[in-house]
């Protein structure tokens, strides 16, 4: 039992020697200081994961990018953010609002501020519902329910001719195939295809160098099928990638992209898109507008685990998908107890 609380000791004391929050939910002062709604000259939407407190997990990908950026700010998209233990169907309904909820919070912002360039990022239900709420989705079965259908916004229109940057994380939806995927996943299937429709207009912001997601190979999630999978997959991404991804995304804007009409941006071959992926695979970024169906995502995070058993496939309903975690020790103890709990709530 010493030894026991001797070690969680060292455990919160190593987390409260960390100023970031790239493991979980982030409430750093820092981050939350960046959120308005009033006009800037770049403006990131950004989408959480199921059951996140607000603001979710990229919030150190927040203040990167906006530290990169002048006259910079987030506003979160409005919606429930709702898994499985929310009751039968509450995640596709969660999805689908969101994503509808994104279009209209883009298109109202895009009217008001016409100057502003998008940034949008989502994480785990959040990629999800962003990438729904850029090309479209949802017609789909998703952890047993069936997610509404929604339309695309239209890209020759605001807010969509406004978006630089989509950067996604471990989206629950999504299609294998794509070369705009990253970091070993790109080769299989989320909890559910997108529907074509929709893979066809992220094609096109892929191309013009607009558009990148990152999902882990053994991310239960984003890449299902990927063996040995592991729950530490799908939430290691901020842990991992967020000088990565914030760097992409400060180069983007900067450069603005060949769809917004500089050619310096390197866009993948409109020729490679669907070809069998490798885990170098390169992507891109660009603009968007509003439509009228509906229906949103998920997500997932991490690199391949070290032979040995496998760890269980994670479920909506399970606590790894966004605990509550106090700011403080967020880093060490958020990894530790989503590991944790997880392995409680599955021998339960």
């Amino acid at each position: 039992m010493k030894a026991t609380i001797a070690s969680t000791l060292v455990l919160l004391r190593a987390a409260l020697t960390l100023a970031r929050c790239d493991n979980g939910p982030c409430d750093d002062p820092a981050v939350l200081g960046l959120a308005t709604s009033d006009c800037q000259k770049h403006h990131i939407f950004t989408a959480r994961g199921s059951t996140a407190p607000r603001p979710g997990h990229a919030g150190e990908l927040i203040r990167q990018v906006c530290e990169g950026l002048d006259d910079c700010g987030y506003e979160e998209i409005d919606y429930p953010a709702s898994g499985g233990a929310q009751g039968p169907g509450a995640w596709c309904k969660s999805a689908h609002e969101g994503a509808l909820n994104g279009q209209k919070q883009m298109t109202e912002y895009a009217e008001r501020c016409p100057d502003a360039k998008l940034i949008v990022i989502g994480f785990s239900q959040g990629g999800s519902v962003v990438l729904d709420m850029i090309a479209g989705g949802g017609d789909a079965q998703v952890f047993g329910c069936h997610q509404e259908q929604n339309g695309p916004l239209d890209k020759t229109k605001s807010p969509a001719n406004k978006v630089a940057v989509i950067a996604s994380f471990g989206p629950t939806v999504r299609s294998a195939g794509n070369n705009y995927t990253l970091k070993g996943g790109e080769n299989y299937d989320g909890q559910s295809k997108r529907i074509d429709s929709s893979n066809k207009i992220l094609d096109t912001y892929a191309v013009e160098g607009r558009l990148r997601a990152w999902c882990n190979f053994g991310d239960p999630i984003c890449a299902k099928g990927s063996q040995p999978s592991d729950v530490k997959n799908h939430l290691n991404y901020f842990i991992n990638y967020t000088e990565e991804g914030a760097q992409w995304i400060i180069e983007t804007v900067k450069n603005g992209g060949p769809g917004l009409g500089n050619p310096n941006v390197n866009p993948v071959s409109s020729t490679s898109l669907h070809s069998p992926a490798s885990s170098a695979s390169q992507l891109p970024s660009s603009p968007a507008t509003v439509s009228t169906s509906t229906n949103p995502v998920v997500s997932a995070t991490s690199p391949p685990k070290a032979a040995g058993t496998p760890s269980p496939t994670p479920t909506p309903n399970s606590p790894s998908f966004g605990i509550p975690t106090i700011s403080v020790a967020r880093n060490t103890w958020f990894l530790c107890g989503a590991v944790i709990m997880g392995s409680l709530f599955f021998l339960s």
